[in-house]
């Protein structure tokens, strides 16, 4: 029961009740939904014995408490509680997962559903975009600026999501992670299986791609396929193939004649969370608050968790990270040889594959606390669990090397941030 309820959680928070059947929104579907998956995960841990061993779920409780406290900090009571609702729907997919994905065929129809949600995403956005059916939900017409004093050129449709994905970037990051997992389906000598499951999906959600305009995106997408390939025809040759993947889109007016470079304002709103972090580096100025001194969001999810949860939020949202692709690492590096790796090692690399690209394309899209970076996140520690529960022979052991690496990664971040804004007023 808790798996299928996992399910049915991870499909409504994609589609969004609200926006898809308004009707039912007085009703409050996925509180209800979660409540029955809160108890059906506790009978899932029971009967699969689960260990309890991953720091994701200690660093999870962490941050929750990291959260609480920078709006204590800013002397907001009432935003404290109410921080439990807000974010607490979103980071409970991370504990569905974890503790009801516990085989490799629960995890295999878990993304297959993600893939399916992001098809009919997709299919919507195609409806749309080609025959105006739903255009008003599922295009977002940009006006598109030659420079930024100049009046606006064109109107620049792009299709979109629901929900947390109303942003054409946020559709598009989520495309890529789908198109990670279509990979993971992909067979040897099985060409009539690979065109039906593997082939004419991956083509229809990089058409969708392609309509979602999304620049971030085709970082994103060199990263996807650098990766995808690397380990077969090794880093020269993947890189050339992304390189002219990312060339061909270009070529094909995928940016819409809009500049593929880090924009002046968004390097503005860096150096006003660099100083909105310095004022407040320990707790920082409070969760959901970074707008409340800046007219935009921060356009990168360290940044804004940095600043909004200071240093001590970020690093239990960033160990959750380290530690998880450490962990996926560990796994995909297991040895080839032992029969009962070989899936461990696939699936390691698929989820860690997605990891990176979601990462990549969260350098420029302020996507801190949305559904999908706690999903990855529940994925690999259910991963990490189903090798433990096999009792996987050598398995090796992580200790707490993470903790030093995910202290280094946060003060280089910061570092690269602050040198990205430093150079734009260099050679401003």
């Amino acid at each position: 029961m808790g798996f299928l309820l996992t399910l049915l959680y991870v499909t409504l928070a994609y589609l969004s009740v609200a926006d898809i059947l308004p009707a039912l929104a007085p009703y409050r579907i996925m509180i209800w939904v979660g409540a029955l998956a809160v108890f059906g995960s506790a009978l899932a841990v029971v009967r699969n014995q689960f260990t309890f061993r991953g720091p994701q779920l200690y660093l999870m409780v962490g941050l929750m408490g990291a959260i609480v406290l920078s709006r204590l900090a800013i002397g907001w009571f009432g935003g404290a509680l109410r921080a439990f609702p807000e974010f607490g729907l979103t980071a409970v997919v991370l504990y569905f997962v974890a503790c009801n994905v516990s085989s490799l065929a629960k995890l295999r129809t878990l993304m297959t559903v993600f893939v399916l949600v992001s098809l009919y995403l997709v299919a919507r956005g195609l409806l749309a975009y080609h025959f105006d059916l739903g255009a008003d939900q599922f295009v977002l017409l940009q006006r598109v600026y030659t420079d930024p004093a100049a009046s606006y050129r064109d109107i620049l449709p792009r299709i979109r999501g629901v929900g947390f994905l109303e942003d054409p970037n946020d559709l598009a990051q989520n495309l890529l992670i789908a198109l990670a997992f279509v990979g993971a389906a992909w067979r040897s000598a099985r060409l009539g299986r690979n065109f039906l499951i593997v082939i004419l999906p991956g083509l229809i959600l990089l058409y969708g791609l392609y309509l979602t305009r999304s620049r971030g995106a085709l970082l994103g997408l060199g990263v996807l396929v650098a990766f995808a390939l690397k380990d077969r025809f090794g880093t020269v040759f993947s890189a050339v193939v992304s390189i002219i993947l990312v060339a061909v889109m270009i070529a094909l007016n995928y940016s819409a004649g809009r500049g593929l470079v880090v924009q002046e304002g968004r390097l503005n709103i860096w150096s006003d969370g660099l100083g909105m972090f310095k004022a407040s580096p320990v707790l920082g100025v409070g969760f959901h608050a970074f707008t409340e001194y800046s007219s935009q969001t921060a356009h990168n999810s360290f940044l804004l968790c940095l600043v909004e949860l200071g240093l001590l939020g970020c690093f239990f949202w960033l160990g959750m990270i380290v530690f998880s692709v450490i962990e996926l690492n560990t796994l995909a590096r297991l040895p080839a040889t032992q029969q009962a790796n070989t899936d461990l090692i696939r699936w390691a690399k698929v989820i860690r594959l997605g990891f990176f690209t979601f990462l990549v394309t969260s350098w420029f899209l302020s996507r801190t606390y949305v559904v999908t970076l706690f999903l990855l996140i529940g994925l690999s520690m259910a991963l990490a669990e189903i090798a433990r529960q096999r009792s996987v022979p050598n398995l090796p052991q992580i200790g707490f090397k993470w903790f030093a690496l995910t202290g280094t990664i946060q003060v280089f971040l910061v570092f690269c941030v602050y040198i990205m804004v430093r150079m734009r007023s260099v050679l401003a």
